[in-house]
């Protein structure tokens, strides 16, 4: 008796990496909008396309980059509820996240997001060991720890072109605080301020850690909660935990970016978007076309 390959449907960013892996492929059906930050109520409309697509295909496991491909459906065993359309068809669904998950399904209300995320079917594939830590201890299950890779491509091996800057950076500003309206009180500061001093002489200490153990400034959402409790503990947190974001943000990206622009000039290249309205800094727009991205990073020699 021989078992069948599983049958994955899958987004286009992540096709290729699926086949050549071994697995039957199957890429999900264009929408309207891929965005990962649409509502529930696009999602809920886009549920009906999907779960067609998924029950034709029987498929095994739906296999998402972020949260575009997340889609809602009516519940059969809770009327007037929603369901995720995997779980309402018994299928797997993993999130590959590329960003933390409070960067993704901004346009969803944060009770919801968080009832979401608690969903017993869906497997949240985090690349990075302390998000993984940190929503584990926020009482999000289903969390697998796996590090990024780079997805497969024929990529160009013929011999470099004449090359242009000497140094690229391709990537957006890591925080948009510094030239936003929106006011931080200041009893919102001092929990990230404290964990930034803290990690000034323990870089290997986590926010979560800090924030929770070693100054107690809160207690983390328990299972007897409630989900309102626990959606508002978990708003909570991350609110908190904002101004030790832009401290990350400035430390690991933003200060070098402004630093080799200003003392290089056009021998360094910014590719994204946001750079002039944040910081003053000249820089190219995002390019969108993998294949003309990736052309542009041949033509630097330290990208």
């Amino acid at each position: 008796m021989s078992r069948r390959t599983l049958r994955i449907a899958t987004t286009k960013q992540l096709e290729r990496s699926t086949r050549e892996a071994g697995f039957d492929t199957y890429v999900l059906p264009e929408l309207p909008s891929l965005d990962f930050n649409r509502t529930l109520q696009h999602r809920l409309s886009d549920g009906a396309v999907y779960r067609s697509f998924l029950e034709k295909n029987d498929i095994d496991l739906v296999l998402d980059f972020n949260t575009q491909a997340l889609t809602l459906v009516p519940s059969s065993s809770q009327p007037g509820q929603v369901s995720l359309t995997t779980a309402e068809l018994g299928i797997p669904y993993v999130a590959a996240y590329l960003d933390p998950i409070t960067s993704t399904m901004s346009e969803v209300d944060w009770v919801d997001h968080w009832h979401l995320l608690e969903s017993s079917t869906w497997i949240k594939w985090i690349p990075e060991v302390t998000h993984t830590e940190e929503l584990i201890r926020l009482g999000i299950p289903n969390i697998l720890t796996m590090p990024m890779a780079a997805a497969n491509d024929d990529f160009d091996t013929s011999p470099l072109p004449d090359p242009g800057p000497a140094i690229a950076f391709m990537g957006h500003p890591a925080s948009s605080w510094f030239k936003s309206q929106m006011q931080v009180q200041p009893d919102r500061l001092f929990a990230g301020m404290t964990a930034a001093a803290v990690r000034a002489d323990m870089p290997d200490l986590s926010f979560h850690k800090v924030y929770y153990d070693l100054y107690e400034f809160a207690r983390p959402p328990t299972a007897p909660d409630d989900l309102p409790t626990r959606a508002r503990k978990s708003a909570e947190y991350f609110s908190q935990k904002f101004t030790y974001n832009a401290y990350l943000g400035i430390k690991q990206r933003d200060r070098f970016a402004r630093f080799l622009k200003l003392k290089l000039g056009d021998t360094f290249e910014l590719i994204g978007d946001r750079w002039e309205d944040h910081y003053g800094l000249k820089h190219t727009p995002r390019i969108w076309d993998m294949k003309v991205l990736h052309d542009r990073m041949r033509r630097v020699p330290i990208c």
